[in-house]
């Protein structure tokens, strides 16, 4: 019988060894990343965008975010401003290491943008967007990327005020 326990020992032992030395899963810190837009125009026409995002690799080729929007327009020359704020949330699949398809629904809300009514004439609007495309992606260094993404509004709600497709670029940096 002590035979048998020996010859059971030596042949799980190997086993259990290697299934302890396995990959550990990242940490959270490492699942997370950042990015977004941040855009300025100063002239006659002043435009100011702020728009981090935030996402949770939730795999290697699937994660998860969220991202906030602020954008400021003023026109000089036909005394024109106003100013959108919103969010959305997002899904992104990398396909390869450089190609992914993204998935995003937004809500975005506009006040101002026109001159010649008062202020309870233009209340604020409020617009929804499912963004869906894809995009390209390239390391830049370990923790940091640039992509481009073309994505297409399939809502395309009459009060939209962007036009399909959107092509948006930027840098995205893990913590």
């Amino acid at each position: 019988m002590t035979r048998y326990f020996y010859i059971l020992l030596l042949v799980t032992l190997p086993f259990t060894y290697s299934y302890g030395q396995g990959e550990s899963k990242p940490k959270f810190k490492d699942r997370i990343y950042f990015g977004g837009n941040v855009g300025l125009n100063l002239g006659t026409i002043t435009f100011i965008d702020v728009s981090p995002l935030v996402g949770y690799k939730l795999s290697d080729k699937y994660s998860v975010g969220s991202s906030f929007t602020y954008q400021y327009y003023k026109d000089k020359q036909f005394d024109v401003s106003g100013n959108v704020l919103g969010g959305s949330v997002f899904n992104r699949y990398n396909a390869t290491d450089e190609l992914f398809i993204w998935g995003e629904y937004q809500l975005l809300s506009y006040s101002g943008l026109n001159s010649t009514f008062s202020e309870n004439e233009n209340p604020r609007n409020t617009v929804p967007y499912l963004w869906l495309g894809g995009g390209y992606s390239q390391r830049i260094s370990g923790r940091a990327s640039i992509f481009v993404t073309i994505l297409y509004d399939v809502i395309d709600n009459i009060e939209s005020r962007i036009s399909n497709p959107q092509i948006r670029g930027g840098i995205a940096v893990g913590i």
